[in-house]
């Protein structure tokens, strides 16, 4: 069984359809896994959109 893709930040899943963003050498990069599957395997740090706006630049939308 494929182990849970779940963020960096709040451990928590992240869903197919939520926005995400992937920081791969310091720079971001918003997708989902709906529109990449394959977005689990990349190198970085993954995080709900809302948990990188919290993490890193301090605010939430």
């Amino acid at each position: 069984m494929t182990p849970r893709f779940r963020c960096n930040h709040c451990a928590d899943v992240i869903g197919v359809y939520e926005p995400l963003v992937v920081v791969v050498g310091g720079e971001p990069r918003e997708t989902s896994r709906a529109a990449e599957p394959a977005v689990r395997f990349e190198p970085g740090e993954h995080y709900h959109r809302e948990c990188y706006l919290e993490r890193f630049e301090g605010a939430t939308a």
